[in-house]
């Protein structure tokens, strides 16, 4: 940062609290089965685990692509079968202790608790790209956004104020803007008319509603008349 600019908070969600997740009773019935199965296979080969493992690193160490997360569930399969690696793919994707004490305290002996502290060890070791994977096998693109951080700064003492945005794509590559509050709020502006011609159906209608109301709160901050017509339009927009 240079000299005499003064950083704001940073505009960025806070991680969500860990809460106890309880596990339905009809998925549990799923979850014992499936883990059952795959208890069995590693007390008949224990070098099983290290061939789980593997394949986790092989298709993951490198850059997440669209297609990481259908070739670890096919590789998986074929190790294990389907029902040990529906189980081991999906326990992957929830990031949360809770779930893994659960299925622990109700495990029936000591190698059923091996093979859920096995799958704690793998989602604490790859969980978040084994959900990035599955995001960017239907919802993302690996081209699109994974993080974004976003700061107002103010340089000096004075009224100059610019706003930097850092963005790092699922593929790895990181972009960094600084720009004007002006030039800030024509990118805005530029992306809310591109999100107006989405279908309806096709964004959540939550996050919708967040723009609304931040558009709101924009419209009462900045809403101003000048000789009693309201402010033009930025330059070299309609």
């Amino acid at each position: 940062m240079a000299e005499g600019q003064s950083p704001k908070p940073k505009v960025r969600r806070k991680p969500k609290k860990e809460t106890p997740q309880p596990i339905p009773e009809d998925m549990y019935g799923v979850i014992r089965s499936d883990l059952s199965t795959l208890t069995t296979i590693l007390k008949d080969d224990p070098s099983i685990a290290d061939h789980i493992y593997d394949i986790f690193e092989e298709h993951l160490h490198r850059q997440v692509t669209g297609e990481s997360y259908e070739r670890l569930t096919i590789s998986l399969r074929v190790l294990v079968g389907d029902a040990p690696a529906r189980l081991i793919t999906e326990s992957a994707k929830i990031l949360n202790r809770f779930f893994f004490e659960e299925i622990f305290k109700h495990s029936e002996d000591e190698a059923m608790r091996k093979s859920v502290l096995l799958l704690q060890h793998l989602t604490a070791r790859y969980g978040t790209r084994v959900k990035d994977a599955f995001f960017l096998s239907f919802r993302y693109m690996e081209d699109d956004w994974r993080t974004a951080e976003v700061s107002l700064l103010r340089k000096g003492e004075g009224e100059q104020w610019f706003i930097e945005m850092d963005l790092e794509k699922y593929r790895g590559e990181e972009i960094f803007l600084r720009m004007t509050p002006v030039s800030a709020v024509q990118l805005t502006n530029l992306m809310i008319a591109e999100i107006q011609k989405i279908p309806s159906d096709a964004v959540d209608q939550e996050f919708i509603q967040q723009i609304k109301e931040g558009l709101s709160t924009m419209k009462k901050k900045y809403s101003r008349k000048v000789q009693g017509k309201e402010t033009p339009h930025i330059d070299g927009y309609a």
